[in-house]
Order: structure tokens, then C-alpha cells, then sequence
């Protein structure tokens, strides 16, 4: 498991930016990883946002 990250951590905010960013460019190139991209993001969330 990941330790939890402090929202304020700037390698946090920078890492969810970048998955932001990684969906953006699938869906503008109209990709078929734009949904597996989509879903490994969440799969992240979910482990940075786990219940305790």
C-alpha cells in the first residue's frame, strides 16, 4: 500500500495534474487508451483516497 500523501505535498497535486493532463492528450488524439488511461487515474485516486 501507499503511504497516505499530504494534499499540500507538491509532487501530489503534480502527479494527478500529470494524470489530467495523460487523459487530456488520449481523448484529443481520440485514442482507444483514453478509457484504460481514464481508469488506471481512478485506481490511483482510489489508493490515495483509500478509507482508513
Amino acid at each position: 500500500m501507499l503511504f497516505p500523501v499530504p494534499p499540500a505535498d507538491p509532487q501530489h497535486v503534480d502527479f494527478f495534474q500529470l494524470a489530467q493532463d495523460s487523459i487530456a492528450a488520449a481523448r484529443r488524439r481520440r485514442e482507444h487508451d483514453a478509457e484504460a488511461a481514464y481508469l488506471v487515474a481512478l485506481g490511483v485516486m482510489q489508493q490515495f483516497h483509500a478509507p482508513s
